[in-house]
């Protein structure tokens, strides 16, 4: 783009490369997120995951459900199309069933925080 400004008339902006992050407007995130946060915060997620899976063994509801949330998050990784509302729904069954079995706390929280930021708040 060159300037139309007659003191500057050489003037260029010149601007290159991808962007692959999201826009905030208003308050509100429109677009895909940059590939660095979706595969740092889905490693992370998948750990805390498999740590509440081994946490809960032998409540097999419980852990079908976290294997599928586990599937959603490496499609999500994979760039593949995956359904935020399945997604965030599954987790509210999840700790709806996790609230009859026992106290989760700490991953559940986190896990609720990350979910969050992948697909949006539920």
């Amino acid at each position: 783009m060159t300037s139309d400004n007659p003191a500057n008339p050489g003037y260029q902006i010149n601007i290159t490369g991808n962007n692959y992050g999201a826009v905030n407007v208003g308050g509100t995130t429109h677009g895909p997120m940059s590939g660095a946060t979706v595969h740092q915060t889905s490693a992370e997620l998948l750990t805390l995951l498999d740590r509440l899976r081994a946490e809960q063994a032998g409540q097999q509801d419980i852990e079908r459900h976290l294997e599928g949330l586990a599937e959603d998050v490496r499609a999500a990784r994979a760039g593949e199309a995956v359904e935020p509302a399945a997604v965030l729904s599954r987790w509210e069954r999840v700790k709806g069933l996790l609230t009859q079995v026992s106290q989760a706390g700490e991953p559940v929280v986190r896990i609720s925080e990350q979910l969050n930021q992948l697909f949006g708040p539920g």
